[in-house]
């Protein structure tokens, strides 16, 4: 009795296999293939804010389906990196901060539809590096200047 029944469980599930698609299922595989070949996971190399806070941030472009997009933020050492500081959004957009500490950090982006992507490292030194120091040429007053020059007196 479990042998034909067996058999006869098998041809159906065969026939399920082979049956034609309808044209709306068949639409929505080709949206979701070329939803597929368009969607892209980009991830920005950290980089230090002006508050002195390590910044980065990813996006999904070009995707019309949601999908979480988890961010993480992770120290180069030598052995397995530990990531420092993690998060996730439904959005298609996410930024991390977190206080800095001097080292190589880089980010991982994830979508949990298969997409990666993960951004350059970067040595981060947490100095204001961006401002400029003023650099002294000349004492004051300018030498150039005829009135107020100092030059040794000859006599």
């Amino acid at each position: 009795m479990r042998r034909p029944l067996g058999v006869l469980a098998g041809l159906v599930s065969l026939a399920a296999f082979c049956t034609p698609l309808s044209a709306a299922e068949a639409a929505t595989a080709a949206e979701s293939s070329t939803d597929a070949a368009r969607c892209r996971i980009s991830v920005a190399k950290p980089h230090l804010s002006t508050a002195l806070k390590i910044e980065t941030s990813a996006a999904r472009r070009g995707c019309f389906n949601s999908a979480l997009l988890r961010i993480r933020v992770k120290r180069a050492v030598p052995g397995a990196d530990p990531v420092v500081k993690s998060g996730a959004t439904r959005k298609g957009r996410i930024t991390l901060a977190l206080p800095c500490q001097p080292g190589t950090y880089y980010a991982v982006a994830t979508d949990y539809r298969g997409r990666t992507s993960r951004s350059k490292a970067a040595r981060l030194t947490c100095t204001p590096g961006s401002t400029p120091t003023p650099c002294l040429l000349y004492p004051s007053p300018s030498p150039r200047d005829p009135k107020t020059a100092r030059l040794p007196s000859s006599a």
